[in-house]
C-alpha cells in the first residue's frame, strides 16, 4: 500500500463512528435497587457519568488545541498558537471543569474554523518552522475518538435526564436542580461535539494532502486507538 494511499484509509477510519467498546458508569439502577425504588435511574451515577462525559469532552479538545497548536507554529502565527497552549494546560489540570471546558471548546472551534479558511496548509508554512505532520495527525485522530465517545455518551445521558425528572417527585427541589444541571451539560455537548467534529474533519484533510505532498507516513488507526484509550476515563 502506498504512503498516499495509507493517507486516505486512515482518515477515512477516523472520521467513522468508533466501533470500539468503551467502559462507562452504567446509568440506570441495579436490579437490586430496582426493588427498593421505583426509579430506574440513580442520580448520583448519573453526575458520575457526567464527569466522565465533561472529561472525555475535555480530552478531545485538548487534543484538537494540540494539533491546532502545531498548525499555528508552522504558520507562522506564535500568539495564536501560545493562547491555545494555555488553553491545553488549564483543561489538563482539571479536565472535569464544566466551564473551562465551554470555554476552550468554543475558542478552539473558532480556530479550527479560521484554519479551514485558508485554501491551502502548504503555501501558508513558515519556512522557518518544520511542521510536524504525524504529530498534528495523531492527535487530530485521537479527538475525533474521543469526542465520537462523548456524542454517544452525552445523548444516553440526556434521555436518562428525562425518565430521571419524569420518575422525580416535585418536591425535591435539590434532586431536580441536580438532574436538570446534568441535562443541560449533556445538551450542550451534543449540540457542540457535531460541530467540533466537522471541523476537526476539514482540518484533516488538509493534513492528509500535505502528507500526500511531502511522502510522510501518518499514524494508523491502531496507533490512534492506543494512545486515546491511555487517556481515556470510564
Amino acid at each position: 500500500m502506498t504512503r498516499t494511499t495509507q493517507a486516505m484509509v486512515c482518515l477515512a477510519l477516523i472520521i467513522a463512528i468508533c466501533s470500539s467498546a468503551f467502559a462507562f458508569p452504567k446509568l440506570g439502577k441495579s436490579d437490586e435497587d430496582k426493588e427498593e425504588s421505583n426509579a430506574t435511574v440513580d442520580i448520583s451515577l448519573l453526575e458520575t457519568s457526567s464527569l466522565v462525559l465533561i472529561s472525555n469532552a475535555s480530552w478531545a479538545t485538548i487534543n484538537l488545541m494540540e494539533a491546532t497548536v502545531l498548525i499555528f507554529e508552522a504558520i507562522g502565527n506564535k500568539e495564536k498558537a501560545e493562547e491555545l497552549s494555555i488553553g491545553v494546560e488549564i483543561l489538563k489540570n482539571n479536565p472535569e471543569d464544566e466551564d473551562s471546558l465551554k470555554k476552550y471548546m468554543g475558542e478552539t472551534n473558532n480556530a479550527v474554523e479560521e484554519l479551514n479558511e485558508m485554501e491551502d496548509l502548504e503555501s501558508n508554512l513558515s519556512t522557518a518552522v518544520t511542521f510536524n505532520v504525524a504529530s498534528a495527525f495523531l492527535s487530530l485522530g485521537c479527538a475525533i475518538y474521543f469526542d465520537n465517545n462523548a456524542l454517544e455518551t452525552a445523548k444516553l445521558i440526556v434521555d436518562d435526564s428525562k425518565t430521571a425528572l419524569k420518575e422525580t417527585p416535585k418536591t425535591k427541589l435539590k434532586e431536580i436542580k441536580r438532574i436538570k444541571a446534568i441535562s443541560e451539560s449533556a445538551m450542550f455537548l451534543s449540540s457542540n461535539i457535531p460541530v467540533q467534529l466537522k471541523g476537526i474533519a476539514s482540518v484533516s484533510t488538509n493534513i492528509v494532502n500535505l502528507a500526500k505532498t511531502r511522502g510522510v507516513e501518518l499514524p494508523s488507526q491502531d496507533q490512534i486507538d492506543e494512545k486515546s484509550k491511555g487517556m481515556i476515563k470510564g
